[in-house]
């Protein structure tokens, strides 16, 4: 088992306390954590991103980012979700019949749960597209 040492700024000193005395509650070990925290940046970092692009009515939106979901059920109203780049989540949806469009980027999958009525065959493309990307389990709250 290989020994790295940790050097602390003495300004980051107060919050590793904070750090030590979670972890003591927790019952984790601070190798574990930071190695938690390691590997999901490795993965953040070197998870290929592309360029997405959609257009509706003349305005083209680009960012980068995976594509979770897209897809058209009648060729008319298109949906997608993204997990962008700076770990957000975008949500379009567009409808080429009557030029209708809704755009918006949540902080995570539980607030576009709660706002959008994502059916569950999409819903469980995205998770499992989610899952894959970021290479964590995906946790699902429950208020029951």
């Amino acid at each position: 088992m290989a020994t790295l040492n940790l050097y602390v700024r003495s300004s980051d000193e107060a919050v590793f306390e904070q750090f030590k005395k979670i972890l003591e509650r927790d019952k984790l070990s601070m190798a574990e954590v930071i190695a938690e925290m390691v590997q999901d940046y490795v993965v953040a970092k070197t998870t290929e991103l592309k360029d997405i692009e959609l257009e509706a009515m003349g305005v083209k939106r680009i960012f980068r980012g995976h594509r979770l979901y897209y897809g058209s059920d009648d060729g008319i109203v298109t949906q997608g979700v993204f997990l962008t780049a700076r770990h957000k989540i975008a949500y379009w949806w567009f409808h080429d019949g009557t030029g209708d469009e809704d755009f918006q980027v949540y902080e995570d999958l539980d607030e576009l749960w709660a706002k959008k009525n994502i059916d569950s065959r999409m819903r469980i493309t995205i998770q499992r597209e989610y899952a894959a990307v970021t290479n964590k389990p995906l946790v699902e709250r429950l208020d029951i």
